[in-house]
């Protein structure tokens, strides 16, 4: 009985070969890779197309009205703080506050009198009008007299009698007053007199400092280092300003505000003091940067009703090349992570979140 012919083990084709050269290759590669995802750190960045806006804006307007008299600036104008921007008309405040100058000088030497004291001439000044007035009064009396006579005996018409008596009484007042004011002269002037004096100087003076205010305040200055952007601001002169109505705005452009869209997934990534980097389609070699001053504490639906939450970030806007509103491009650096969480964080959240609502 002949034995069964035994079978020959079937030769591996080429591809089996080839697959166990691969598997024995590919199994260290695969830990290599491994690990390079696991140990190996990367910068974690986010993206955004955003919007600049300056961080600080101004709005120039009078503390008091008045007419424009001077423009000194135009739009796109850069102007440092304390610049003198515009100028209102002040000549009547000029003129008030000279008038006021000259009655403060003259209350003042007016109050020195009194400190001092009568002079020895004034004092013999007024004793000559007394003695002018009292020989007056004895003349107007002997008159009055004979016309008196005169009248009882019908000699003499009624008004020329009571005209001599009004004279007589307007003579008697007259020294009557002079002698009270000679009186005073030589006792001196009266304590309450002389702060009453000090008290209207003083009265003076408070009005003049508020009129020194309102003078500068018609000098209208710039607060801020910036730059103007009203237009046609210098057509504005000689209108008349009210107080409080806005003449022409500065912005400050030094530093920018990026307003930067992030999906509400990655902002937990976001921490503020975080890198900031942007560039511009009109600027593409230059690179500004910044970091992050502020995250939103909402989210707001910004593209295609997706939720974004808006991180802040100030922008140095070296040499000024950047324009307030330009559109840009910015990143976010959120520090170092494993290279496998960067690239799939995505399907990790997914695994993580969506996945797991399945069981």
């Amino acid at each position: 009985m002949e034995k069964p012919a035994e079978e020959k083990p079937k030769e591996e084709t080429f591809f089996q070969k080839l697959m166990k050269k691969k598997i024995v290759y590919l199994i260290p590669i695969l830990l290599f890779l491994l690990v390079i995802l696991v140990f190996v750190k990367s910068e974690l960045t986010l993206t955004g197309y955003t919007k600049l806006f300056p961080h600080s804006e101004v709005f120039i307007r009078p503390e008091i009205s008045g007419i424009l008299k001077e423009v000194y600036i135009k739009e796109g104008d850069i102007v440092k703080k304390g610049d003198l921007l515009v100028k209102l008309l002040d000549d009547d405040i000029a003129l008030e506050i000279s008038k006021l100058q000259a009655r403060i000088k003259s209350e003042e030497w007016e109050l020195k009198r009194l400190v001092e004291g009568p002079l020895p001439e004034e004092i013999k000044a007024l004793e000559a009008e007394i003695d002018a007035v009292n020989s007056r009064k004895v003349y107007l009396e002997k008159e009055l007299d004979r016309i008196e006579k005169l009248w009882k005996e019908r000699a003499s018409p009624e008004a020329e009698y009571d005209q001599i008596k009004k004279d007589l009484a307007v003579t008697k007042a007259q020294l009557l007053e002079k002698q009270n004011r000679l009186a005073l002269l030589k006792m001196g002037e009266r304590v309450e007199i002389i702060e009453a004096k000090r008290a209207k100087i003083e009265e003076l003076k408070t009005r003049l400092s508020y009129l020194k205010i309102d003078l500068e305040r018609t000098n209208i200055r710039s607060p801020i280092d910036g730059t103007v952007t009203t237009a046609w601001v210098h057509l504005k002169k000689g209108e008349y300003i009210d107080k409080g109505k806005e003449i022409l705005r500065i912005e400050a452009i030094d530093k920018l505000l990026a307003e930067i869209p992030i999906s509400d997934k990655d902002v937990t990534y976001v921490k503020i003091g975080q890198k900031v980097a942007i560039r511009l389609s009109a600027l593409p070699f230059e690179t500004f940067s910044g970091e992050v001053i502020s995250i939103a504490p909402k989210t707001t639906k910004v593209e295609k009703g997706k939720p974004r939450v808006m991180v802040y970030s100030l922008i140095t806007n070296k040499d000024s090349l950047i324009k307030s509103e330009t559109s840009c491009f910015a990143k976010i650096y959120c520090g170092k992570y494993s290279l496998g969480h960067v690239l799939f964080r995505g399907i990790i959240r997914f695994f993580r979140v969506e996945f797991w609502t399945l069981w």
